[in-house]
């Protein structure tokens, strides 16, 4: 065995919700980027980008979506080549979310403000919360350059100078692990 086969067998996952595993797939040259499923409990997630056109005076209201899917994923490779300067046998698990403590019903607001709408929430909040300690991975890697708070701000804006949402379901609601 060898690759994730040795580390699920090594129990390396055992107490893992989720893993980011990246392959780069020259034979796909289109602008986005691709989370495929097929993996043991494997969550998959499709991102694409969108162009939008602007004028060669407003060149910061245009998006060009390859030139944004490849920041993505040199982003994304970057976490990786840094990583493996700490891999060891056996894995080291790093979280590598934000720092920061997001509440979902208080991240809904701040995005309702901006865009001048009233979330609209289902259900009863859960007593308990997952959260995700990143203090190993911000220690090795650094604090990301952006906050949560500039990237709530950038959707909300990207909506509003009309961009679009895709509409996917999120599974925020989820409590078993299983989305």
């Amino acid at each position: 065995m060898s690759g994730k086969q040795q580390l699920i067998a090594e129990g390396a996952f055992d107490d893992v919700s989720m893993a980011i595993m990246i392959h780069a797939m020259a034979e796909n040259p289109s602008p986005k980027l691709q989370l495929l499923c097929g993996s043991l409990g494997f969550v998959s997630k499709e991102i694409t980008f969108y162009d939008r056109e602007a004028y060669g005076s407003e060149p910061h209201k245009g998006v060009n979506a390859l030139n944004a899917a490849m920041l993505a994923l040199m982003g994304i490779h970057e976490i990786a080549l840094r990583a493996l300067l700490h891999a060891a046998a056996p894995a080291r698990k790093l979280n590598v979310t934000g720092p920061e403590i997001l509440s979902v019903k208080k991240t809904a607001h701040r995005l309702g403000e901006i865009l001048g709408k009233e979330p609209v929430f289902e259900g009863q909040e859960g007593a308990d919360a997952y959260l995700n300690d990143a203090s190993q991975a911000m220690q090795l890697f650094g604090y990301p350059s952006v906050s949560a708070d500039t990237l709530i701000e950038w959707k909300g804006q990207w909506l509003l100078d009309g961009g679009r949402g895709l509409g996917k379901h999120t599974c925020f609601e989820k409590r078993d692990g299983s989305y």
